[in-house]
């Protein structure tokens, strides 16, 4: 029992780490445009009250 836990916990590991490598790149890029349009809807929303 306590290895098939083991092997079970580890493919489940790796698979999240794939995954987890994958969206870190689409996370990236989606942190990159939030970021981005908090910027712009900031400045705007100074540029009108000032």
């Amino acid at each position: 029992m306590l290895n098939i836990g083991c092997k079970s916990v580890k493919s489940v590991f790796t698979i999240q780490l794939k995954a987890f490598k994958s969206n870190a790149k689409k996370q990236k890029m989606t942190q990159f445009f939030q970021n981005y349009k908090k910027k712009k809807t900031l400045s705007c929303y100074n540029a009108q009250h000032v």
